[in-house]
């Protein structure tokens, strides 16, 4: 193997436009948001020694660290760690459906926070 190959057999500059067209499937804008839930997902399991990114393991995740979030965080979060961890290891989580069954689940019966509505009195008189 030359020096201009890695691992994968590409040259180098084939592996950085890889590498940089990856990096632009997050958006600019949450590109943090999205990092920090995967590295909050890294920290769980290693506190917890899960190697596997499996379906029965992010069941366990989001049962025991999000229990006490909102069900439109927690799919908040389902949607961004499917993201991540397609990008990072190429696992499509979007196929496994006992997760999504249980995020249904759990959103059964919510109801969101209703805005309070301003009326046009209330806004011409202010």
């Amino acid at each position: 193997m030359s020096e201009s190959e890695t691992d994968s057999d590409c040259p180098m500059d084939i592996e950085a436009a890889a590498e940089a067209a990856i990096n632009g499937l997050l958006p600019e804008k949450s590109k943090a948001l999205y990092e920090a839930a995967y590295k909050k997902f890294q920290a769980w399991q290693a506190k917890n020694r899960v190697q596997a990114t499996d379906e029965k393991c992010l069941l366990a995740y989001f049962s025991q660290e999000l229990k006490d979030k909102s069900p439109p965080t927690k799919w908040s979060l389902y949607s961004m760690l499917r993201t991540m961890i397609n990008v990072k290891i190429g696992i499509d989580i979007s196929g496994f459906m006992n997760l999504k069954s249980f995020l249904k689940r759990k959103s059964d019966g919510y109801r969101p926070k209703k805005s309070k509505i301003l009326t046009k009195e209330q806004i011409s008189s202010s």
